[in-house]
Order: structure tokens, then sequence, then C-alpha cells
């Protein structure tokens, strides 16, 4: 695999990440500090289309643990 691309495919996925995060703000901000079941939730209200990771071929995992947001991509790890 070329180095290069990996790099930039962290970087991409680190990008999709804040995106996520900020949609989840906008949308915990509109439904009274109630958190969404799944990401699909924020489509197409606060997200066109969930972001995937190209390396991962997957979109992020999400959880809410003690009131914090987690979300981990299986390639990249945690966020």
């Amino acid at each position: 695999p070329d180095p290069d691309d990996q790099e930039g495919a962290h970087i991409q996925c680190g990008e999709n990440a804040k995106a996520v995060r900020l949609a989840l703000s906008r949308y915990v901000a509109a439904h009274r500090s109630a958190y969404p079941k799944t990401l699909q939730e924020l489509v197409p209200d606060q997200l066109s289309a969930l972001p995937e990771c190209r390396m991962a071929q997957s979109g992020f995992h999400y959880e809410v643990v003690a009131g914090k947001v987690e979300l981990t991509c299986s390639r990249h790890g945690l966020r």
C-alpha cells in the first residue's frame, strides 16, 4: 500500500469524524439534549450522507458512554 495514500486516508477519516461530531452536536441541540440512537438519524437533516473511511470501507461505530460520544473507525481506532 502507498504510504501517502494511507496518510491521506487517515487525515480524511479524521475530517469525517469531525463532521460527524459536529452533526451530533447540532442534533443534540435540536432534540433537547438527546443523542440519536444511530448515526443514520443524522441523515438528511444534519448530514447529506454518513461518511465512511475509505481504508476501512465502512462507517463509524458510535456509542454514548457516560454522556460522552465515542466514534470508532475500525481502521484508525478511536476518534
